[in-house]
């Protein structure tokens, strides 16, 4: 039975680690190639020929499975050549929230500040928006999260079309779910 060093079981995670950003940025690729092609197939009469001509040439350009000579994936991407690649496909997991956001948002309840009932504990965000560094004014329009604090309604909105996490406390707003 052999035992790993520090060294030798950081480079195992290393490469396992590649190997799945990789895995999951090729179905990722797959996917947005897929769901464009469905698209451009379902509104092909909204373009006019040479349009549509151009858009296919195009989506033939990013086809995932065609081989291409320029960029080419292989198991030996450096660290800093998934970063590059990180940055042209985008971050997956802040597009998914982008495509989910309003959904979430409008199950957040809102309150009105300085009605009665409205119970704000002693935290800062009580006193003033910690998004726009607004005190609060009788009538305005709050958002209270899971964890509690409050925001004005069109700052927190704003800022929860772009984030999962509370502004203050960096809570996920979405129950049992972890900010990662």
């Amino acid at each position: 039975e052999e035992t790993e060093t520090p060294e030798e079981r950081a480079l195992r995670e290393q490469r396992e680690s590649e190997a799945l950003a990789r895995q999951l940025m090729a179905e990722e690729a797959m996917l947005s190639y897929q769901q464009s092609t469905a698209f451009l197939q379902e509104n092909a009469s909204q373009f006019s020929g040479a349009d549509l001509a151009a858009l296919q040439a195009a989506m033939r350009e990013e086809d995932p499975e065609a081989d291409s000579d320029e960029e080419s994936i292989d198991s030996n991407l450096s660290y800093e050549g998934m970063l590059r690649l990180g940055e042209r496909i985008g971050d997956v997991k802040t597009e998914r929230w982008k495509m989910r956001a309003q959904s979430v948002i409008d199950t957040l309840p809102t309150v009105v500040f300085g009605e009665e009932g409205l119970e704000l504990d002693d935290n800062d965000s009580a006193a003033k928006c910690l998004v726009c560094q607004c005190e609060y004014e009788a009538g305005e329009v709050l958002r209270k999260l899971p964890c509690k604090h409050v925001f004005h309604s069109e700052c927190c909105d704003e800022w929860l079309g772009r984030s999962s996490a509370c502004p203050y406390c960096r809570t996920c707003v979405e129950e049992g779910k972890v900010v990662e």
